[in-house]
């Protein structure tokens, strides 16, 4: 979450009008890093969206989405999904998941970006 973090705040700091929309994808709460930082830069940047979700148990109250990641959760926060570059990073198999969506979607693959972490 380093280098997605670290371009947030850098977009934030400089106030660019780019529209940026993060769908932080965790099976649970405690899993999520980052989550009170992009909450905090949310409502500082009017063009910063910050959606968190949980795939497996999400708290009592719990405002975010629940669930994987899929076209209908993308049509939900996402005006014209053919306009975004598409940044994907985390675990190859999430990685690679998210890539097979966005390909069926016909989203053009120039305007998608891969990142792999192992390890996890």
């Amino acid at each position: 979450m380093t280098p997605v973090h670290s371009m947030i705040a850098q977009a934030t700091h400089d106030k660019t009008a780019h529209k940026i929309t993060l769908l932080h994808t965790n099976k649970t709460l405690e899993d999520a890093p980052c989550q009170d930082e992009f909450e905090k830069l949310a409502k500082v940047n009017p063009n910063f969206t910050f959606i968190p979700v949980l795939t497996d148990s999400a708290p009592d109250g719990w405002r975010g989405e629940r669930g994987r990641i899929d076209e209908a959760m993308l049509n939900r926060h996402i005006p014209d999904l053919k306009a975004p570059i598409y940044y994907l990073a985390g675990p190859e198999g999430m990685v690679k998941a998210m890539r097979q969506l966005l390909v069926n979607m016909k989203i053009n693959e120039d305007n998608i970006r891969t990142e792999e972490f192992t390890g996890y």
